[in-house]
């Protein structure tokens, strides 16, 4: 009479185990990978929003809203969370976006240079899933230099949407 054990070997037990955690490794790193590039498609969504909104608000005689207590440069979280309230009062803007997840780390910022500066506005965002680069990204402009957010001789990955007066 021959004796068979049944069940797995360790080795094979191993080999199938070292072979799950290869697997579940590459697919974390692409759910970390697409959370990024779903987070920034949301900051471009929500830029492209604020910059429909102060559009719509400048052209119909609103004020820069440096004039609403930023002295020039706001963000959304801690230096003044309600810098975009006057979009919200014109009826331009329902509610003031927040970088997802409640990034404070990366809150959009928004400078106004003033209605007599050709430069106007922009309102600008870091991104996540890009590689800094110096050229401006689709939909983007980048047009100062000298160490500003959107400065084209360095290399960011900030996203940025401008307005000229």
């Amino acid at each position: 009479m021959t004796y068979r054990q049944k069940g797995f070997t360790l080795i094979e037990l191993l080999v199938v185990i070292s072979i799950i955690g290869t697997l579940s490794s590459v697919v974390l790193s692409s759910l970390s990978t697409a959370r990024a590039k779903a987070f920034d498609s949301r900051r471009k969504s929500d830029l492209r929003s604020i910059f429909t909104a102060y559009t719509i608000y400048n052209t119909s005689g609103g004020a820069p809203l440096t004039n609403y207590g930023c002295g020039g440069t706001c963000q959304t979280d801690d230096m003044n969370p309600n810098f975009l309230s006057a979009l919200i009062s014109a009826g331009a803007l329902s509610t003031i976006p927040k970088a997802p997840n409640n990034d404070a780390t990366n809150p959009y910022m928004y400078y106004d240079y003033g209605p007599n500066n050709p430069y106007g506005f922009m309102i600008v965002t870091k991104l996540e899933s890009v590689a800094p680069q110096t050229a401006p990204y689709p939909g983007s402009c980048r047009p100062w230099t000298g160490g500003n957010w959107c400065d084209t001789t360095i290399s960011s990955t900030y996203y940025c949407l401008c307005y000229t007066y």
